[in-house]
């Protein structure tokens, strides 16, 4: 299964955890509230890190039929709440995190929720981070000029100017020297690019990412922490000089 980590760039950071956001309500006729929680686990399992972990609520609602032993069937919402956990990486310097085991979408809603949350003592209890893009372009420029570097196997293009075309994909050996490569990186947006990254131990398989755009990267086979951080530290340490404003 798939697992993803996306970078984040620290504004504000708490003199002390835990922290916790105000409960925000669901839905007023509910008693049903979301909240964000940010507590330190203590260090990394790989690398200089703070581990936190952060909880995130989310709510959804749909259509359903209940039944009431004084009322008989209803029909009405049912609001249900989820809590998501996951882990985030923080470095010495507290200019950058990494969130990772969950989906971007989990990820980029706690930070908003986080930044909105404006405590008393905004200056020491809030955690503020925003998500940044990597510029695909000048990354995979660099790359290219690595003879025993990461290779790209492939890319998704958007914004096509081409007739007919809104997304575009190409891959194989070499792909990224094809012609049709470089007419869609002329005509379009590099989106995503799957990269193979060698292995220190050579006689193993290189490993099989994803990078996009957003500041993500998945990994195409499921890690444990420690494998996961030391894949990926690197490459995002090397994304930091082709950073732009997501």
């Amino acid at each position: 299964m798939p697992i993803s980590a996306k970078l984040f760039r620290i504004e504000r950071y708490p003199t002390s955890l835990p922290i916790e956001t105000i409960p925000v309500t669901f839905n007023p006729q509910t008693d049903i509230t979301l909240r964000t929680k940010v507590e330190l686990l203590g260090q990394s399992e790989y690398g200089d890190l703070t581990k936190l972990q952060i909880a995130h609520d989310t709510g959804r609602e749909f259509a359903g039929i209940g039944y009431s032993e004084e009322q008989g069937r209803i029909d009405d919402l049912i609001h249900i709440a989820n809590e998501n956990l996951f882990p985030a990486f923080v470095d010495d310097e507290r200019q950058w995190l990494i969130s990772a085991y969950s989906s971007k979408q989990v990820f980029n809603a706690a930070f908003k929720r986080l930044r909105a949350w404006m405590p008393v003592d905004a200056n020491e209890s809030q955690l503020r981070a925003r998500p940044v893009g990597i510029d695909l372009l000048r990354m995979k420029a660099s790359y290219d000029l690595q003879a025993e570097g990461p290779q790209i196997k492939g890319g998704w293009f958007s914004r096509i100017q081409l007739l007919n075309v809104d997304v575009a994909y190409i891959g194989g050996i070499d792909v990224s020297t094809s012609e049709d490569w470089g007419r869609y990186e002329t005509n379009g947006l590099i989106s995503a690019m799957r990269v193979d990254y060698p292995n220190d131990d050579r006689d193993l398989e290189p490993s099989r990412l994803l990078l996009t755009k957003d500041g993500s990267v998945f990994s195409y086979k499921t890690l444990p922490e420690g494998e996961f951080l030391r894949l990926i530290l690197p490459i995002f340490d090397f994304a930091k000089q082709f950073i732009t404003e997501d």
